[in-house]
């Protein structure tokens, strides 16, 4: 390891703390124009770290100045955005005011479109004779699903809307011999055609599609 630090930090302490005996050259067998040297270096490094530092304490306080100036201007900026929004929804025509302001006005929001299809309809008896219908589909853009039976020859009738992807049927009256069923999905006004049936028919074991 060498006797000077290799940091420059660590080589300018070393370098003041021996500026005293390096001033006396010629008892440690250094000349007069070593020890001036020596002197001239130590000083200019000294000088040099202590400007560094001095900028860098300055520039990271500019820095600082200019992260708050920034968090005002955005806080400030917000409010004023949130006073435009604001009259340009009591005016008839808020482009015009948007317009004044010379900032863009809020796009419209896309329609959702139509409702999608619900797919894997299943009903499973459950222990307590209720019939559990399961599906996949989606919620999004308040989706949601209306479930329809048919019991033997008579029409299809909706017995439930749900969010959910499942619907518990505890309506069945004793002696029903079988059921089927259907799920629409249904956003607004709009509603999807329905799934493919499923007829479960009680008695037995046996569950499968209906066409």
């Amino acid at each position: 390891m060498g006797i000077v630090p290799n940091t420059k930090n660590g080589a300018n302490a070393w370098g003041q703390a021996h500026l005293t005996p390096f001033s006396t050259p010629a008892p440690i067998g250094m000349s007069a124009a070593q020890s001036t040297a020596y002197i001239a270096a130590a000083n200019a490094l000294n000088a040099s770290i202590n400007t560094a530092n001095a900028a860098r304490n300055v520039a990271r306080a500019k820095f600082e100045l200019s992260d708050s100036a920034w968090a005002t201007f955005r806080a400030v900026s917000a409010e004023c955005l949130a006073a435009i929004k604001a009259k340009a929804e009591s005016n008839d025509d808020p482009t015009e005011i948007y317009a004044l302001a010379e900032i863009p006005s809020p796009a419209l929001p896309s329609p959702a479109g139509p409702p999608t299809d619900v797919t894997d309809v299943a009903a499973h008896l459950r222990n307590d004779g209720t019939i559990q219908i399961t599906w996949k589909g989606t919620v999004r853009n308040a989706q949601f699903f209306t479930v329809w039976r048919r019991l033997s020859t008579q029409a299809w009738t909706q017995i439930g809307s749900t969010a959910k992807k499942q619907f518990i049927d505890g309506t069945l009256t004793a002696g029903t011999t079988s059921a089927t069923y259907m799920v629409r999905s249904q956003r607004g006004d709009q509603v999807s055609q329905g799934s493919e049936p499923v007829l479960i028919v009680f008695g037995t074991q046996n569950m499968s599609q209906a066409a």
